[in-house]
């Protein structure tokens, strides 16, 4: 729920272009496209918030928290996430 809430701003903003995030069931619609679409959570929180304040951006702080906690990968070309220990797919 993160990553979409991020989608969402960055839309509202106008740094990103992405029509389905003004759908109120995109997260429906994700999961419909076998997406795995998770709560907010209280432990992937307070991981996140044990990190070194090398990436000061909190939902990126949150998704790196929340795939160290699926010990999955996470799709973004940020390098600032290495830091804290994920493994990145989309380079």
């Amino acid at each position: 729920m993160a990553s979409l809430w991020k989608i969402s701003i960055k839309t509202s903003l106008g740094k990103l272009k992405f029509p389905p995030a003004d759908d109120p069931d995109l997260p429906a619609l994700l999961c419909a496209e076998g997406f795995d679409v998770q709560p907010i959570s209280w432990p992937v929180i307070r991981r996140a918030s044990q990190f070194p304040w090398h990436h000061p951006d909190p939902f990126d702080r949150y998704i790196a928290a929340e795939v160290l906690t699926r010990d999955a990968q996470v799709l973004s070309t940020d390098p600032k996430l290495d830091r804290c220990g994920v493994e990145r797919a989309g380079e």
